[in-house]
């Protein structure tokens, strides 16, 4: 999973680092987009943040981690992202992919609870989310 997130954040989906866009650019203004026209606000970019983060959410609580330590770790784990974008000037660094990336691990995490709530068993809903995640698939292949 944290491969995968690398790719999509950081990689931008590239298998080459030449093709990928240089640029170093910071926002610290949330839900600020520049070059918007007319208040066409790209809303699919802050989705898809939060559903490519819920995951992590949904891992680290089956993990038994604390939901204060989900909530640190998402954000530190976005905020690690935006930093090696800027550094590396891989792409634009926004406080608004931070804000959306803790948010989805939120989700995450909250989608677990829920599940854990409606099953009444942590061993059936750490099954579900294996199975859903192909992780007991691959256990029983090798």
């Amino acid at each position: 999973y944290i491969i995968l997130l690398v790719w999509i954040i950081i990689f931008r989906l590239s298998f080459s680092i030449a093709g990928i866009h240089k640029v170093r650019e910071l926002n610290f203004i949330p839900f600020y987009y520049k070059n918007v026209y007319e208040g066409d606000i790209p809303i699919v970019e802050a989705i898809l943040n939060v559903l490519i983060f819920a995951p992590l959410g949904i891992y680290l609580k089956m993990f038994g981690i604390s939901n204060k330590k989900i909530l640190l770790s998402g954000f530190f784990i976005s905020f690690m992202f935006e930093l090696l974008q800027y550094i590396f000037r891989l792409g634009a660094s926004d406080i608004t992919d931070i804000i959306t990336n803790t948010l989805g691990t939120m989700c995450g995490m909250y989608l677990y609870l829920l599940s854990e709530k409606i099953l009444k068993n942590k061993a059936k809903t750490n099954k579900i989310f294996k199975r859903f995640n192909g992780i007991s698939w691959y256990r029983r292949a090798n």
